[in-house]
């Protein structure tokens, strides 16, 4: 009968704050590159026809599908005649997004992209609060300890440091970080494991932790590891937490909220 590798329970945290100087960081990051971002901006989308072709046409056609086709307003418009309507607004939208930038951009008293600065430095509590409830609690950070979505990757290629990044709230049940994954590709399989635990991580959190959402997103888990690792290394990944199989997936248990590590020999 096969025995475990390795079996984790890392913890997510109810909030994770950002340490003292990351808003300032994330601010600074954005004000030093204003200028080259607006020039960026300009070269990309710098006229009516780039903006219909890289801005406004996606963004039609990405919202349309998302219009019930039965669907009629209470000024008796359909679902046709409100496409068009937002087609053509977009579409007519270019000298309003461009005039706008231009003026959040504008040098003023001899700084450049001063109103946009000022609005990065206004709107730090914003982005630090949406971090601390965010992304931020399934990744962590180098200061305080990486998250579940970080460790986890890095125990499943036998990273050097694995075994210090776990914290104080992790339970390492048995067992010692393993490389699962196939010869030469530890990098991708780490950022597409590191990705999808932060997105399913969220989008749990999103639906108020229902259970079809959580069993939905363990599932997209476990496809991703079946395609990415070596099966002469460890046993299948599977939903169901199954003690015969390995495991990767969020599980809530009263307050508690945690992502549950299982490498099983194969």
């Amino acid at each position: 009968m096969s025995t475990n590798i390795f079996w984790l329970h890392l913890a997510v945290l109810s909030v994770n704050e950002p340490s003292g100087d990351m808003p300032d960081k994330w601010a600074d990051g954005l004000k030093v590159n204003a200028t080259r971002m607006n020039e960026r901006r300009k070269e990309v989308i710098g006229s009516p026809a780039e903006f219909l072709d890289k801005l406004a046409g996606p963004s039609h056609t990405g919202w349309a599908p998302m219009l019930n086709p039965g669907f009629v307003s209470k000024s008796e418009r359909d679902a046709d005649a409100i496409k068009n309507a937002h087609k053509s607004n977009l579409e007519n939208s270019y000298d309003d997004y461009s005039d706008k930038l231009d003026l959040a951009f504008e040098t003023v008293d001899g700084v450049e992209a001063k109103r946009f600065k000022e609005a990065t430095d206004n709107t730090k509590h914003i982005w630090s609060n949406a971090v601390t409830s965010g992304v931020l609690r399934f990744t962590g950070d180098k200061i305080r300890g990486r998250g579940p979505a970080a460790t986890a990757p890095y125990w499943m290629t036998n990273y050097n440091k694995a075994e210090s990044m776990l914290r104080d709230v992790d339970i390492l049940i048995e067992g010692a970080p393993y490389d699962i994954s196939k010869a030469g590709q530890r990098p991708t399989f780490r950022t597409a494991i590191q990705q999808k635990l932060i997105q399913a991580g969220m989008q749990i959190v999103q639906s108020g932790y229902l259970a079809a959402v959580i069993t939905a997103q363990n599932t997209i888990i476990k496809d991703i590891l079946n395609s990415l690792y070596d099966p002469t290394k460890c046993a299948v990944f599977a939903v169901a937490d199954d003690p015969a199989t390995s495991f990767c997936g969020y599980v809530k248990t009263g307050d508690n909220f945690i992502l549950n590590v299982r490498v099983r020999q194969p």
